[in-house]
């Protein structure tokens, strides 16, 4: 480690590094990774958009919904700013996934922005209230037909007795991306995309924080983000 320290050795870090050398984890994983064939999923990002812990449809006691319109706003707002980042769309002609609404390659977004379509212009064209904004949200399905998975896209969610959402602690978008050219040669470069989508994200992180007139929040986690994490931390241990 002292040699390390001394010389500014860097070493890229890895799942890897959690499982004993040999172990059956470790040979099934690369027999999956490099034999198998198996085609290579998606690499998923997740946005999260909160209030630290509280209601994020309002302030209230209990269930108040006077915040459920402008969270919503919210939640389409973190999503267009990630998907404003550079080479986004071209990155996207990259999946799999066929949209069913649109019949056009993209990168399938799960989320509550489903519910109009992953449109930020649908959305304000069709709602105008707290209550409709919750209504089209407490759906059973989305406008594909597919079903919903409420504690997939909302934390902590409640329903009224008329099965109408009242309550909900986190927005959970999950964007897949395609997988990493490194990965299959398909041309697409998702890694680097992923750091220049965190570091646009982590400035709207900011532009939030420093903003007191509300509360909310938004967080990004990406495939890469617990590599870089872990050698931010190897770094700044390196430094003291």
């Amino acid at each position: 480690m002292g040699l390390g320290i001394a010389t500014n050795f860097n070493e890229e870090t890895s799942d890897d590094i959690w499982s004993p050398v040999g172990s059956k984890t470790v040979q099934n994983y690369n027999w999956v990774e490099d034999d198998s064939n198996f085609p290579k999923g998606p690499r998923s990002a997740v946005i999260i958009v909160h209030r630290d812990g509280k209601n994020l449809f309002g302030d209230g006691e209990g269930t108040d919904t006077s915040l459920a319109l402008e969270s919503t706003r919210r939640m389409f707002e973190a999503l267009d700013h990630f998907r404003g980042t550079d080479r986004y769309d071209e990155l996207c002609n990259y999946s799999t996934y066929i949209s069913p609404i649109s019949n056009e390659t993209s990168c399938q977004i799960v989320g509550a922005t489903t519910f109009w379509n992953e449109s930020r212009v649908a959305f304000e064209a069709s709602v105008a209230s707290n209550e409709e904004a919750l209504a089209v949200m407490s759906s059973e399905l989305y406008p594909s037909g597919s079903k919903v998975d409420f504690n997939q896209i909302i934390g902590y969610n409640n329903f009224d007795q008329n099965g109408v959402l009242n309550y909900g602690k986190s927005f959970v978008v999950v964007v897949m991306l395609p997988p990493d050219d490194e990965d299959t040669g398909n041309g697409a470069f998702t890694k680097d995309f992923e750091e220049d989508v965190l570091d646009r994200m982590l400035e709207l992180q900011d532009k939030w924080d420093s903003d007191s007139s509300h509360d909310f929040k938004v967080e990004i986690i990406a495939e890469r983000s617990f590599e870089d994490e872990f050698s931010r931390a190897i770094t700044k241990g390196e430094s003291l």
